[in-house]
């Protein structure tokens, strides 16, 4: 079966992050010298970083470039711990629940209970368009099922990955 060309520029540079000849903190290529690199077009070499961003190993800095992020095992490791972690015991709970609001007192915690940041750095928004639309129209049948608490397996490794990037 014929790989797509962003798929092969991904995977090759995926190897480059894991094998540390790209380490973290490092400016990737350009898109046009990568193009020019791999011999393929501009909107290929975009594909291509975009999925590097999806899997959480490269970011962009806007007018700067693409950076390459955390480590992928990090990512694993914290995705194992938060999926095999045990349920919480009641007096647990209420501990937990002191401790968030005597936390909202703080002027220093940012209240994340809404889930409505503000500002392109946490809510780009073309980019959200994007891949919305790109989501819809490969999977036409989303619409038909909902997930129940505590949530997507998949949403929740996205919000950890992302929560990792911000620091």
């Amino acid at each position: 079966m014929d790989m797509y060309k962003y798929k092969k520029v991904s995977d090759d540079l995926t190897l480059q992050i894991q094998n540390g000849r790209q380490p973290v903190g490092s400016r990737l290529p350009s898109i046009r010298d990568c193009a020019q690199h791999y011999q393929v077009s501009i909107n290929t070499v975009k594909e291509a970083y975009r999925q590097l961003e999806d899997q959480g190993l490269i970011s962009v800095r806007p007018q700067s470039g693409y950076y390459v992020c955390h480590a992928r095992s990090n990512l694993l490791e914290l995705e194992e711990r938060y999926v095999s972690e045990e349920k919480v015991s009641l007096s647990g709970i209420s501990c937990f629940l002191a401790q968030i609001v005597k936390k909202q007192m703080d002027p220093d915690y940012v209240n994340l209970a809404l889930a409505c940041p503000s500002g392109e750095n946490f809510y780009p928004i073309e980019r959200l368009k994007r891949l919305t639309a790109q989501v819809l129209r490969s999977q036409s049948d989303i619409f038909k099922s909902y997930t129940l608490p505590p949530g997507s397996i998949r949403l929740r490794t996205q919000i950890a990955r992302r929560s990792l990037q911000l620091g």
